[in-house]
């Protein structure tokens, strides 16, 4: 059974102004269970009606006032993907994490993302243990990666993989790290490759679709 949530752009809203789809991305990373079902942004003169598909818990209500009350609607720079590339080798023997390579996000969207990443590696030799990891903002790693079998000095490894975050908005950024876990050993990266791309909404369903579904209306 889907509900309506009601409010007036002029008078809810921080400067009585909305961007429809920065509100939306605003919803989706916030505290609000989004995962599970289906909502909507509607808005028609000084209405906007916010559809979900499932009846929000009281502090999910909550969420969703804060939400609207602080929305500025000054529209965020455009987004949809960005990417780097970067074929040169380098090399490193210490055994704290360095920064390879670093992709920056200025001023995104809310809303959800999928990063995915792509690197060749080598090592000295059979004892070095090199290490590499993939982090957000510095302070979430998404992905980290041990030793594994020693194919030889020249031989070159690659590593691939993916991750879905959902990001506030603002700045962000995407670094690859590597290390060679022990000292006086030599590991070796080469061709990082980082991508991210948008992809909050793509399960949306409309508002035509929500209003085929049993409503209740709340005012709020």
């Amino acid at each position: 059974m889907a509900t309506k949530y009601s409010f007036s752009i002029s008078e809810d809203f921080l400067n009585s102004a909305i961007c429809s789809t920065k509100l939306h991305g605003e919803i989706e990373g916030s505290n609000i269970d989004t995962t599970s079902s289906f909502f909507a942004v509607n808005t028609e003169g000084n209405a906007c009606d916010i559809w979900f598909e499932n009846e929000l818990t009281p502090s999910e209500q909550t969420v969703l006032n804060n939400l609207v009350a602080a929305h500025d609607g000054v529209p965020c720079s455009p987004f949809s993907c960005a990417f780097l590339s970067s074929e040169n080798s380098s090399l490193t023997s210490s055994v704290s994490y360095i920064q390879r390579d670093s992709i920056s996000l200025e001023n995104i969207e809310a809303g959800e993302y999928e990063i995915k990443w792509y690197f060749e590696y080598s090592y000295s030799d059979n004892v070095t243990k090199p290490k590499f990891r993939v982090q957000l903002d510095d302070e979430t790693t998404l992905a980290e990666f041990g030793y594994t079998l020693y194919v030889g000095d020249d031989e070159w490894i690659s590593k691939s993989g993916f991750a879905f975050v959902i990001l506030e908005q603002g700045d962000h950024n995407i670094d690859i790290d590597y290390g060679a876990g022990l000292s006086n050993k030599t590991t070796r990266i080469r061709r990082v490759r980082i991508s991210i791309e948008k992809i909050s909404g793509i399960h949306t369903r409309t508002i035509r679709e929500l209003e085929h579904i049993e409503a209740v209306d709340i005012m709020l």
